[in-house]
């Protein structure tokens, strides 16, 4: 559920972050932080521990809906992780969720 776009120079908001779908041709959605957790907890669940983690290589900013191929490096790619040059690697970019039943 990122509101953000994807480039690497400056931050651009896309949409608002409420924004959750559909989306596409093919309806999809996007699911919010209190999205997940209001479908956790009225499943019953009892979270043990969550985490949130960042992307571990540059492939995570490359955008594979774009009819144009990616030419980078793999040391570019790998300079896209560090916040310094990419403001967005500042962000974390996955949720891990531990829950019971």
């Amino acid at each position: 559920m990122r509101p953000l776009g994807r480039d690497t120079e400056k931050i651009t908001v896309v949409k608002p972050y409420d924004s959750t779908g559909p989306f596409g041709e093919i309806p999809t959605y996007k699911w919010r932080i209190q999205d997940i957790m209001n479908a956790v907890i009225s499943s019953g669940l009892n979270i043990k521990h969550i985490e949130e983690m960042y992307a571990e290589d540059g492939t995570f900013w490359v955008d594979e809906s774009s009819d144009e191929r990616d030419t980078r490096s793999n040391e570019e790619l790998d300079k896209l992780c560090k916040w310094e040059i990419n403001p967005l690697a500042a962000i974390p970019q996955w949720l891990s969720i531990y829950a019971i039943k």
